[in-house]
């Protein structure tokens, strides 16, 4: 509840600050807004790292404070969106461990939420390079799309990944009816001998994340050569995305039982072959294209 109250304070600051003008006495208000739920929120129970973000959330509406208008635009846009994202999926989840486990409903809430945390991160970093490259959209209209969903195969991985410690924190992203149609409640995930059980749900969730890695190809492959930047900040999470996808797909039925991430190493590798690819401005569809399909070739799918 305190946390659900804090993200709608925040929200409400944030707004209030984009339509701010003057100075003066409202921004001592804000100062003390950020003070006092700094303090309300930070105890010794807190995590670091929130405690570091809470104690300089000043700093964070200074920068939000010189941004360009249109860039405070959608920068509030994009906020308001994860916040909303956030706010539902503490309501969702109101407990912090697995006796208080709690799975999402369908297949359509599952998708909405990876949208408000995720796919609208896509859509914001798009249309914030489209203020500057205005040609950008103009020339691809589908640009939106596909980030929206790249940025929601990114998310699944990541709930895909962690299966294990969110339901050791009372959270389920596998859908209760889809858990239903195979005899499971969310409890039973707990289970290794039950979970066996869930190999066809697993392998479901991990063709719709590939399905937006697709979207995510295609998102890339219509980038501008430069700047190369570009291309390295827009590659570089879809190919370490898409080598934990094949880790995920290799051996699904490790995915309730252990959490899945590739190694320190791989990661480097796969960045000093984004970086040189977005920096020479070759093309990088056929490296992407080969490793989604490594990650599929287990999974019955057929995209082309």
């Amino acid at each position: 509840e305190k946390r659900n109250k804090g993200l709608s304070l925040f929200q409400k600051a944030l707004e209030d600050r984009f339509h701010q003008e003057a100075e003066g006495n409202a921004e001592k208000e804000l100062v003390q807004f950020v003070l006092d739920i700094s303090f309300k929120i930070t105890h010794p129970g807190r995590l670091q790292q929130e405690q570091h973000l809470l104690l300089h959330l000043k700093d964070l509406f200074s920068f939000f404070s010189h941004l360009k208008i249109e860039e405070r635009r959608l920068v509030f846009f994009v906020l308001q969106v994860i916040l909303q994202g956030m706010g539902k999926d503490l309501r969702r989840f109101p407990g912090y461990d697995s006796h208080s486990l709690t799975a999402i409903e369908t297949w359509e809430d599952l998708d909405q939420y990876c949208y408000e945390v995720a796919g609208v991160v896509g859509e914001f970093w798009t249309q914030l390079h489209g203020l500057y490259y205005p040609d950008l959209l103009k020339s691809h209209p589908q640009l939106i799309k596909w980030a929206k969903g790249y940025g929601k195969a990114l998310q699944l991985t990541n709930i895909l990944r962690d299966i294990p410690e969110d339901l050791n924190n009372g959270r389920c992203y596998l859908p209760r009816k889809e858990l239903e149609k195979v005899g499971l409640l969310p409890s039973d995930l707990l289970h290794p001998l039950k979970a066996a059980q869930t190999a066809p749900l697993l392998i479901r969730l991990l063709q719709k994340t590939a399905f937006h890695y697709l979207e995510g190809i295609c998102y890339l492959d219509h980038l501008p050569k430069k700047p190369w930047s570009f291309r390295f900040a827009t590659s570089l999470p879809l190919l370490i995305g898409l080598r934990t996808l094949r880790l995920l797909a290799d051996s699904p039925h490790l995915v309730l039982i252990k959490g899945t991430k590739i190694s320190r190493n791989e990661v480097y590798r796969l960045m000093d072959q984004s970086f040189y690819v977005s920096v020479t401005g070759r093309d990088i569809h056929p490296f992407s294209m080969a490793l989604f399909r490594k990650a599929v070739e287990k999974l019955e799918i057929h995209f082309f």
